[in-house]
């Protein structure tokens, strides 16, 4: 077995691996083409080990990392499960408003993540964002949160005044028993 797998306790076959994929470590090369992994790499190969074991994916590690580049990197290349979450539930999105990087968290957004994820911690993004002081992006993830209440706001309203032109058309009776069913229950506290 090859040194930096004992040290690491990552398989071979996986380092050649996130060589490739991820440009995880370059190891130096003897002039034999032997590759030699200094402290870096294996420390490296240690924490992305322990980060894959406890479910943390390429978008997760990128998103925490902070930096947009590594971020569109994995993105780009289709490496990312937007929704995936860790053993403690957290999103890649998440971990972008923990680290309080906007351009990151945005990034998340215009792909489609889910913005109001929560841990299991019941924590959300702009919970996240408020508690580690990252005014800047709790400015700026409120306003989409916001947005998207106003556009869902206006989508019931166009849904309910489409429900009513289909109404006009029905008997008094029918009409009554269609907005019993489609519309909220008192229960529901609506």
């Amino acid at each position: 077995r090859d040194r930096a797998s004992i040290r690491s306790g990552v398989s071979v076959p996986l380092i050649r691996a996130w060589e490739r994929r991820y440009q995880l470590v370059s190891p130096k090369r003897t002039p034999s083409g032997y590759r030699m992994y200094d402290e870096e790499a294996i420390a490296t190969l240690v924490r992305v080990r322990d980060l894959t074991e406890n479910g943390w994916t390429a978008l997760m590690c990128a998103a925490f990392s902070g930096v947009p580049a590594a971020l569109r990197l994995v993105m780009e290349k289709g490496w990312c499960e937007l929704e995936a979450r860790d053993r403690d539930g957290d999103t890649a999105f998440l971990f972008a408003c923990w680290k309080g990087s906007v351009e990151c968290m945005m990034l998340l957004v215009e792909a489609g993540c889910d913005t109001t994820a929560k841990s299991d911690d019941d924590e959300s993004g702009l919970d996240i964002a408020r508690l580690e002081g990252h005014d800047a992006l709790v400015e700026r993830l409120q306003e989409i949160l916001d947005q998207r209440k106003a556009e869902s706001l206006k989508k019931d309203a166009k849904d309910q005044q489409q429900l009513a032109l289909r109404h006009q058309d029905l008997s008094p009776a029918a009409s009554i028993i269609c907005l019993l069913y489609t519309s909220p229950s008192p229960r529901d506290g609506l």
